[in-house]
């Protein structure tokens, strides 16, 4: 499999990657895209950190139960 990546002058350049390490990436913006359909986190009203990570985990639950993992 071939990607591709930007070096200092903003050339892109080919290299090769590894299908297993592409798909476990895919997998984790699959998740952040998923965490951002949800307002609190995507817009972050929360003032305190305790409470914003809370707000993720409360999303997560959301996610994990309308999408269980076989």
């Amino acid at each position: 499999m071939r990607s591709f990546e930007t070096n200092n002058c903003g050339h892109f350049t080919r290299t090769q990657s590894d299908a297993s390490a592409y798909k476990q990436r895919n997998t984790v913006e699959r998740a952040f895209c998923h965490l951002r359909l949800h307002r609190a986190v995507a817009t972050r009203y929360d003032k305190r950190d305790f409470v914003w990570r809370g707000t993720i985990d409360v999303a997560s639950i959301r996610i994990w139960l309308r999408h269980p993992v076989s």
